[in-house]
């Protein structure tokens, strides 16, 4: 069963049009399993907030889109068990703290993938052994 960590960059892809929306809902219906880091949660909602905020949807597509998440996502984790690693990893890689927490899950929870539509991220995690462990959207 393929358990994916869904990141913000996929699930923001999810919940609203845009490029990759077709390719992420592909990829995450093919899933055994969806779980993320609670943060995610707060990561999207500001995605989308800033899209209404720009007039490319409203308060309400904005909400909607939340209340979906919670319904795609399996299981959320707490970032604060998270933190620990995540930190490490950042270090490790050279990149933000908050991008490693779903990395940080993928390698806690066996048989994880972190799905991303984040190139940067990707290439970070690939670059420094965890290419088992992200798989970024359409590559």
């Amino acid at each position: 069963m393929t358990v994916i960590v869904l990141d913000a960059s996929v699930a923001v892809k999810l919940v609203s049009e845009e490029s990759g929306s077709d390719a992420a809902l592909e990829r995450v219906s093919a899933a055994g399993r969806i779980i993320a880091p609670d943060w995610m949660l707060l990561e999207v909602t500001h995605a989308l907030w800033k899209k209404a905020h720009q007039s490319r949807a409203d308060e309400a597509v904005a909400e909607s889109g939340v209340k979906a998440l919670e319904q795609i996502v399996d299981t959320f984790f707490p970032a604060d068990d998270l933190l620990s690693a995540a930190l490490s990893l950042s270090f490790r890689l050279q990149h933000p703290v908050y991008d490693c927490l779903y990395l940080a899950l993928a390698k806690a929870e066996e048989d994880a993938i972190v799905l991303t539509a984040d190139e940067k991220f990707a290439r970070a995690a690939m670059q420094h052994g965890y290419g088992g462990q992200t798989e970024l959207l359409g590559s």
